[in-house]
């Protein structure tokens, strides 16, 4: 049975852990290029195909021609994890530029408005919750255009609510945006629900033959870190949904078609652009490397929505890499002001505001710790000019920022060239690559990545549990039964497993091992030598770098 092609290893990437930092990003820069050319036998399905850009035309004209109408309208954009963040960043981008008082562009995240800047990843697993954001944010409206985003075709929390529009098609044009094939759609059960997510792949597939639905899905091939759907599958999602709404809600006389290809176009020259700094990009991660293998941390500031890049980068590390929250986090000047989500103020859960940072965080940051510094104006730069953190400044236009560039560390220089501003869509591009370049090359120097697989999973949804197992099987050799075990036993910190513990279903067990860090590196160990779970924790006390205790076990046996 063959792999979701998310999930599969990146043959570009299997060296990335054993390479120096210009190579990091080089193979990175490499992993990216097959958004835009395709991937193996796949390359007829490309961002580029003839197929995904007539698709994209057929779904613009719809939703044109339904805006274009007197009844009240909403597009919604869903999504989990990284998925929902996009959503935000999308929807908060074009409702700030449209003027008809008849349309309204709206996001929805699994978690609520919480997981746009800190993990909230059992959400994702429930299908009913779903289903009621979405008739929740939809109430009062005429007509819904529901773009759900799920990388993998997996979330079930995006499977309830495109099941809904499948059953409501007078109300709801339903859209399902990912990146593998329909028949390789995750088909296992969704707790405390009657079908999987390729029931629901499979029926868009049938009603996209007459127009009822729309399924966009290129295939831009494997993550640089394998399932790590936060980078080439995330940059693939900005681009699709920009080029979507850009094409749809364009009101100049232009063949549909050849606007498609011109926003494909600008986005692979983004893509490009952010790697022209190689040598500064390096640096910054071997800074960033430094300061989270000496317990430092790295706070990205900014503002606007290349601001929000950084909160996004920063969110995403914890379940990608069981980082602590607080390891890499953003901040974005005027913080809820500025986001203007839709729960308001969440100052008192986790304030995000570049002004608090300045007041309560930058005074206790040490010479271990990194501000990186996206597009900033000089009030921001000379506010900090006394913190002794080491500094990294992003930029578009350097000479133009009027500040003593001796201050940081590394700067990393990207000319704009042809582009509008640093606010517009393909800047955002840019900042993201850079952003996941850093956080990336900063956790492979951790010892967080075996090969090009990430060995620190933080078990905290129904997806991150089976991608669990299977690294326990991948790397500890074994079959589902003992990878299971392995992993329970982790888990639940025991050295055999009662009855208790193996009727519990997954939901339980993810519930107890989302806080556990080292979960998974702990069950390859037990896998490998038969030890002890306490065993398995002692030796990654002494051998912190996951990699290495891995070979030397290996090299035992």
């Amino acid at each position: 049975m063959q792999s979701p092609i998310t999930e599969e290893s990146n043959d570009l990437s299997t060296t990335i852990d054993d390479v120096d930092t210009i190579e990091i990003v080089n193979i990175l820069q490499n992993c990216d290029k097959e958004i835009f050319s395709g991937w193996k036998k796949y390359k007829s399905d490309s961002i580029f195909s003839p197929n995904i850009i007539q698709t994209i035309s057929n779904l613009s004209k719809v939703i044109s021609d339904i805006v274009s109408s007197d009844e009240k309208i909403c597009i919604v954009i869903s999504g989990c994890g990284t998925s929902g963040r996009i959503s935000f960043l999308v929807s908060r981008f074009f409702q700030d530029r449209i003027n008809r008082d008849n349309l309204k562009i709206r996001y929805i995240i699994a978690g609520g408005d919480l997981a746009l800047f800190t993990p909230q990843e059992a959400p994702e697993d429930d299908p009913k919750k779903g289903k009621n954001c979405l008739l929740k944010a939809t109430e009062g409206f005429n007509k819904v255009i529901f773009i759900g985003v799920t990388c993998g075709l997996s979330a079930p929390f995006v499977a309830g609510q495109l099941d809904y529009c499948l059953n409501n098609t007078d109300k709801f044009i339903p859209v399902l945006i990912g990146f593998n094939p329909i028949n390789l759609a995750r088909n296992s059960k969704i707790e405390d629900w009657d079908k999987t997510f390729l029931n629901v792949a499979e029926r868009m597939a049938e009603y996209s033959q007459n127009g009822l639905a729309f399924v966009v899905n290129p295939i831009v091939g494997p993550e640089p870190i394998t399932g790590s759907s936060r980078m080439k599958s995330g940059t693939a999602t900005i681009i699709l949904l920009y080029t979507i709404l850009a094409t749809a809600l364009n009101e100049n006389n232009i063949n549909r078609e050849t606007l498609i290809e011109k926003a494909l176009k600008e986005a692979e020259k983004a893509n490009a652009l952010a790697y022209t700094q190689k040598s500064p990009i390096a640096k910054g991660i071997n800074i960033c490397g430094e300061a989270l293998n000496r317990e430092g941390r790295i706070c990205y500031v900014g503002k606007e929505l290349v601001g929000f890049m950084g909160l996004m980068d920063a969110s995403e590390c914890v379940p990608t890499f069981g980082a602590d929250i607080y390891d890499i986090f953003g901040y974005v000047k005027n913080g809820y002001k500025f986001l203007n989500n839709v729960e308001g103020d969440l100052s008192f859960k986790a304030d995000i505001s570049l002004e608090y940072f300045i007041q309560f965080v930058a005074p206790k940051l040490t010479a271990y710790d990194v501000i990186v510094f996206l597009t900033p104006d000089k009030i921001t730069v000379n506010s900090l000019n006394g913190c002794p953190a080491k500094k990294i400044l992003i930029t578009f236009s350097k000479d133009d920022l009027d500040i003593n560039l001796l201050e940081f560390s590394v700067v990393i220089n990207l000319p704009i060239g042809n582009f509008d501003n640093a606010n517009s869509w393909t800047m955002q591009l840019v900042i993201k690559a850079v952003c996941n370049a850093l956080s990336t090359g900063a956790h492979i120097m951790k010892g967080k990545v075996y090969k090009n697989r990430m060995i620190d999973v933080r078990v905290s949804n129904n997806k991150l549990f089976f991608r669990s197992l299977n690294l326990i099987k991948t790397f500890g050799k074994c079959n589902d039964e003992m990878a299971k075990e392995c992993l329970l036993k982790a888990i639940y910190e025991v050295n055999s497993l009662n009855q208790e513990i193996l009727s519990l279903p997954i939901s339980s067990h993810i519930e107890k091992a989302t806080a556990m860090g080292k979960v998974v590196p702990t069950a390859i160990i037990i896998c490998l030598t038969n030890c002890s779970s306490e065993e398995a924790k002692s030796m990654l006390q002494e051998t912190p770098m996951i990699r290495h205790a891995i070979r030397l076990l290996c090299n035992k046996r």
